[in-house]
């Protein structure tokens, strides 16, 4: 089915990288797919597939943030986009305005595992320039450490959220060819 996403993902794409918008996000959905196949999909509880599939649509929303920061910062600051993603959508322990109003949900709970799986789907230097691995390593976030954990509890199920992460990530990766 083809998926339906608003404008304010085509936001994601900055003129001198490529698209990181709807055939991206596309092609990182068909890559899941491909990756888990059928049959770990169908094993997949449906709150682990809802939020492997918010992931996949808002894992490159902190491409957005440099838009007007100028030509000569977005090499060292596309580098961070991965948390800028995880802070558009959580921070300070709590849903953002901006994400309630556009990544609607069905429950306040489910903002955090996305912004996780949006935060591992790549590594980041730090402010010191070590390299901080998002699916095994605490990152400090705004002062506050973050840690993508191997599973939470939504409800009564466990949601494998680092396994999700790792599925994002290759997902993603798997999209560079030719035209990107």
């Amino acid at each position: 089915t083809e998926s339906k996403l608003p404008d304010f993902w085509e936001r994601a794409t900055q003129g001198a990288y490529t698209n990181h918008g709807r055939p991206h996000i596309e092609m990182v959905e068909h890559y899941v797919g491909e990756l888990l196949g059928k049959e770990r999909l169908n094993k997949l509880y449906p709150e682990e597939f809802f939020i492997l599939v918010l992931g996949v649509f808002c894992h490159d929303l902190g491409m957005m943030r440099f838009r007007s920061e100028g030509k000569d910062k977005i090499k060292i600051e596309r580098d961070l986009h991965n948390v800028w993603s995880y802070q558009f959508i959580y921070e300070n322990g709590t849903p953002t305005e901006l994400a309630k109003k556009n990544i609607i949900v069905p429950e306040n709970k489910y903002y955090k595992p996305i912004a996780l799986l949006c935060l591992g789907h790549r590594d980041h230097n730090d402010e010191k320039g070590d390299t901080v691995h998002t699916l095994k390593d605490t990152c400090e976030i705004n002062g506050k450490k973050v840690k993508i954990e191997e599973k939470i509890t939504i409800g009564s199920i466990d949601v494998h959220l680092r396994y999700l992460a790792a599925i994002l990530r290759l997902a993603d990766e798997l999209d560079l060819d030719n035209t990107r």
